[in-house]
């Protein structure tokens, strides 16, 4: 029994290790797209509304006050017609825009600004 537990301790160090050896460096961290270059981690709601899971630190979402719990209804006064649709926006956006969320039973428009 105790030799499971060493070859068991063995194999557990050897993916640590190789998981540390081949981690990004800071320098290649992936390029954010879509809806997480704004700073969005967002799941499609049911109720007409896309749910924001997350919102990334410091990120253009978090400094114009959108919050993990909010739901976002339009990008410009417009319902965007999917996820696809959403990240196609962001990836694309070069103006700064209003996004209209619901917080809490509220309806806010934040002002997002531009990359």
């Amino acid at each position: 029994m105790q030799r499971k537990h060493i070859i068991s301790l063995c194999i557990l160090l050897c993916a640590l290790a190789v998981l540390v050896a081949f981690r990004p460096s800071a320098d290649e961290t992936m390029p954010l797209t879509g809806s997480a270059s704004a700073g969005l981690i967002l799941l499609d709601g049911q109720s007409g509304g896309y749910y924001v899971l997350a919102v990334i630190d410091q990120s253009r979402a978090d400094r114009a006050g959108i919050e993990a719990g909010d739901t976002l209804l339009t990008l410009n006064s417009q319902s965007p017609a999917d996820l696809t649709a959403l990240d196609a926006f962001f990836s694309a956006q070069q103006q700064p825009c209003v996004i209209t969320i619901q917080r809490k039973g509220k309806t806010l428009d934040i002002h997002l600004p531009a990359p």
